[in-house]
């Protein structure tokens, strides 16, 4: 029977050994430990990192979201009617500025260019 020759404990019984065996452990693991300058332990272990990769659509529904909020608080500063405005489309319909050939040309040329920016989103 195996005694501690300082304290006369059994070191056959199983708690013990299983502590002993423990404390092993973690002196192996103290060991493979490497102080830095500042003095905190680093493993030497590689550590495994999270990754996460966003899609380019998902970029892109990130870049049309900040035009929106973009849009959204430029019109907030806008007044909500323009009154002056209102009153020179008034004249204008009145004298029948919006049936010429040239406003009709120039409202489809502005058309055209939303409708192919909606196609690039």
């Amino acid at each position: 029977m195996a005694t501690d020759k300082i304290q006369g404990f059994n070191l056959n019984r199983r708690g013990l050994t299983d502590l002993f065996r423990q404390t092993e452990r973690a002196d192996d693991a103290h060991q493979n430990r490497v102080r830095s300058p500042v003095g905190e332990s680093v493993t030497k272990t590689p550590v495994p990192t999270d990754k996460a990769e966003i899609s380019a659509t998902a970029h892109q529904l990130m870049a049309l979201r900040r035009d929106v909020i973009a849009g959204r608080e430029a019109l907030a500063q806008e007044p909500e009617v323009r009154a002056e405005l209102v009153q020179e489309v008034r004249k204008r319909l009145r004298q029948g500025y919006y049936r010429s050939v040239s406003v009709e040309n120039h409202v489809a040329d502005r058309l055209d260019r939303l409708i192919r920016n909606l196609e690039d989103l």
